[in-house]
């Protein structure tokens, strides 16, 4: 409720409320109660505004929100405080583990690894260097060989792609015989297609003559 009470007038209403609870405490019937109520609040009233007494319009605000709010379940809280209640205790046991403290930063010390020491170069040994001298020696050896193989493949190659060109050749002079050899069967079969047609024609014509 929004009524804009000032000090005076709020410490009035929660008085008026108290009397009211403990009516309700009492069970005294609802009638009772709701009479009460209104004398407390016509003894705090008056016709003109002042500080510690209500005027009209907060007489209103305040019958109003009593009746939708206390009155509407009066029973209610005349039950509640004044039957006991059944009541369920339950306890519960919680373990919390506390972290260690972590020690001061200023106390802290750097603790910087052991350098690596020197590897020493090893001299290699007499039979080996000889080995690695002799396979240097095969190296340059094979290099010429290498590059005279590499030559002949190249060569190899080339006379493979002269010959693949030869070769396509001839399938093409070969194809061009076959188109023309087709071509004459073709005019030659349409040649006695149109033979064999004329001969027809001039049969029926004779077998309708005679007819």
């Amino acid at each position: 409720m929004k009524a804009g009470f000032n000090v005076k007038q709020t410490h009035l209403f929660l008085g008026i409320l108290l009397e009211l609870l403990e009516v309700a405490k009492q069970q005294k019937p609802y009638d009772e109660a709701a009479q009460g109520l209104q004398a407390a609040i016509l003894a705090h009233s008056a016709g003109e505004a002042a500080p510690d007494k209500f005027v009209l319009t907060d007489v209103k605000a305040m019958t109003g929100f009593l009746a939708k709010t206390f009155l509407a379940h009066y029973s209610l809280y005349t039950y509640v405080f004044t039957q006991e209640q059944d009541t369920t205790t339950i306890t519960e046991k919680l373990l919390v583990q506390e972290a260690g403290l972590i020690p001061s930063l200023s106390t802290a010390t750097e603790d910087k690894p052991p350098e690596p020491e020197p590897a020493e170069e090893e001299a290699p040994a007499p039979e080996e260097a000889a080995e690695e001298a002799a396979a240097e020696g095969e190296a340059a050896e094979a290099e010429p060989a290498e590059e005279e193989a590499e030559a002949e493949e190249a060569a190899a190659a080339a006379e493979g792609e002269e010959a693949e060109e030869g070769e396509m050749a001839e399938e093409d002079a070969i194809q061009i015989l076959i188109r023309q050899r087709l071509a004459e069967e073709k005019s030659k079969l349409l040649e006695s297609q149109s033979l064999m047609q004329a001969e027809m024609l001039e049969k029926i014509a004779a077998l309708e003559a005679k007819g």
